[in-house]
């Protein structure tokens, strides 16, 4: 009976381990499953770490790129900037570096260096050499040997550069320039030796000595261009104010002579009121040949007149080529020819092609019409050196508003504005083109 109940008991006990190592294996794999849901969210944090990560990464490497690409543009403006500069200095152009209004200013400073100098070669430091030399045993003659040595040298640079400057007026100035430093490297060169040189302060002063002879001759230029230009403006003023004057005078006279022969006449016609016969046939005859003189004195005054206005007057055209020269570039000129129309296609034969009248303004006043509007576009003269080049780059539609306007505030004299097709009918450039797209 005993055994019975121990029996039954172990199955009891059994059955509820199992049920309890059945429990712990559920269990176990419920855990399992949380654990990789929590593993899953590590990895989903690390993935979201390393993200951030390689974003960073890339925007500080955009921004590197940006960098770059900023860095590049800039190079490659200073490289245009500088093939540009290379371009312009083999045709000869020069960038000034003094802004002396007159000549003799450049003069002063030039003869301010030149004793800069000579100040040099008096101190013994236009050459210079790094070593203490001996013959034999005897410092003294090999001191003496290299200050020889010195000056031959710095003599030899000295002339190379003396020639240099005498040609400033004439020659490319940078050139010029590379000659002087050229020489001064190769005497540096073969002085290398003897550790002997030509000081660069010595070089940089003999470089500004060319410098500003250069640019003193380029002024003096332009003084004397000016001079001559404001000589031939006051021979052509002056020109014109003693043919006004004769002019006027010629007016004045006309109208003297007028007023006396009407007087004379007037004096006639009251005898003839009173005389009768041969006296009044003679005094008729009389009155006549003073009408016919007081019409000739009213011709010789009307003459004077339209010589007077014609002396001022003149036709001032507004030209363009598109195929001589660029877009919206025109000149603009004065001509007192009495055909303006056959001077200017005449004129200038040999560019490539003629121009073409936009603007035709009549004036009584030509000269000052003409000065008005070169004022008005002073500042964008296509030759700002040579005011004689009446070249000027602006819109069409720009220059006739000027046009007008002055037409339109000028009261003392009249002014006649004729416009022309924007395209000509007629034009080489145009049919020239057209030529070319054929073949």
């Amino acid at each position: 009976m005993l055994s019975t109940f121990l029996l039954l008991g172990m199955l009891v006990l059994g059955a509820a381990l199992v049920q309890i190592y059945q429990e712990k294996e559920r269990l176990q794999r419920a855990l399992s499953r949380y654990e990789s849901l929590i593993s899953r969210e590590d990895i989903e944090r690390q993935l979201d770490s390393n993200i951030y990560l390689k974003q960073t990464e890339l925007e500080q490497l955009l921004g590197e790129q940006e960098q770059l690409n900023t860095q590049i543009r800039f190079l490659k403006q200073q490289t245009s900037e500088l093939e540009e500069e290379s371009y312009l200095q083999s045709l000869g152009f020069y960038e000034p570096k003094y802004s002396f209004i007159r000549s003799e200013d450049y003069q002063h400073r030039f003869d301010q260096i030149t004793a800069e100098r000579k100040q040099m070669v008096k101190n013994n430091t236009a050459a210079i050499c790094q070593k203490e030399w001996a013959i034999g045993e005897d410092v003294k003659k090999g001191r003496r040997m290299i200050n020889s040595y010195l000056k031959l040298i710095r003599e030899a640079f000295d002339v190379v550069c003396d020639n240099a400057i005498d040609e400033a007026k004439t020659s490319n100035i940078n050139q010029l320039r590379k000659r002087i430093t050229s020489n001064f490297e190769r005497l540096n060169k073969s002085s290398a030796i003897l550790e002997c040189q030509i000081t660069e302060e010595y070089l940089g002063l003999r470089l500004r000595e060319i410098d500003i002879k250069y640019e003193l001759e380029i002024k003096k230029q332009e003084e004397k261009e000016k001079v001559q230009l404001i000589r031939e403006q006051m021979a052509k003023e002056k020109k014109e104010r003693e043919a006004l004057e004769k002019a006027r005078q010629q007016e004045e006279e006309a109208i003297e002579r007028k007023r006396r022969y009407q007087e004379e006449r007037d004096k006639i016609q009251q005898e003839m009121a009173q005389a009768f016969g041969k006296k009044l046939e003679e005094l008729e005859r009389q009155n006549k040949s003073y009408e016919a003189l007081i019409a000739k004195a009213q011709k010789d005054e009307q003459d004077a007149i339209e010589r007077r206005r014609g002396l001022k007057s003149g036709t001032i055209y507004v030209l363009s080529s598109i195929g001589s020269l660029e877009k919206d570039v025109y000149r603009i000129l004065m001509t007192q020819s009495s055909d303006p129309d056959k001077y200017v296609r005449n004129m200038n034969p040999y560019v490539p092609f003629p121009f073409n009248i936009r603007l035709k303004i009549y004036s009584e006043d030509a000269s000052a019409t003409i000065q008005r509007l070169h004022d008005k576009f002073n500042e964008q003269r296509v030759n700002t050196i040579n005011p004689r080049r009446e070249f000027f780059r602006a819109s069409l539609e720009e220059i006739k508003k000027v046009a007008y306007s002055i037409r339109n505030e000028t009261t003392d004299f009249r002014i006649n504005i004729q416009e022309f097709e924007d395209i000509p009918l007629e034009n080489e450039y145009l049919r020239t083109l057209a030529d070319r797209t054929k073949r």
